[in-house]
């Protein structure tokens, strides 16, 4: 039986939640994702996992901020005047979410997270960053490429060295 490999695309049935077991985000029982293990498509953690899993096996991974949403970084938080949202007709408050362009052009999600004498903090951090999670998958089928254009190699796959460090710490390299 072939277990999934770096270059291999694999079907996979999943499940994400917090440590409590708040479920995140999942797979219905006739839904599943594909991907290219090792293309950087989905989270580095369950690219990591489902490397030496073969169809039906199923198993559950903590995953840390590292191998998740990554770290919360304070540089992607701002303060900025209210004055600023009464302009635009925006009455701002704690939750509202909002989409504002980067002086680089990019357009960027934020939602703001404090307001206060005045100044409304935005914070364009992932919900889950700086969070561990648990990940539930269960892979249901393999195909192995013809010819690879994948490279595992010692970097790791499209910058994602860390991959190659989780597959030590799964014990697979």
């Amino acid at each position: 039986m072939h277990r999934a490999e770096f270059g291999d695309r694999v079907t996979v049935r999943y499940r994400l939640s917090l440590e409590d077991g708040t479920s995140i985000d999942s797979t219905s029982c006739d839904e599943v994702i594909d991907f290219v293990v090792g293309d950087g498509s989905v989270l580095p953690g369950l690219e990591v996992a489902v490397v030496g899993m073969a169809p039906g096996e199923s198993k559950m991974e903590h995953l840390t901020y590292e191998w998740g949403f990554g770290p919360y970084r304070d540089d992607l938080t701002a303060e900025v005047t209210e004055q600023g949202f009464q302009a635009l007709g925006i009455t701002p408050y704690v939750g509202l979410e909002l989409t504002i362009r980067h002086e680089s052009g990019q357009l960027v999600p934020v939602v703001i997270t404090d307001i206060e004498d005045g100044r409304v903090r935005l914070d364009a951090n992932h919900k889950l960053a700086g969070k561990t999670i648990r990940l539930s998958i269960e892979v249901i089928g393999i195909v192995k490429p013809a010819s690879s254009g994948v490279d595992g190699g010692v970097n790791g796959v499209n910058g994602h060295g860390k991959l190659l460090g989780g597959l030590k710490r799964f014990g697979l390299a």
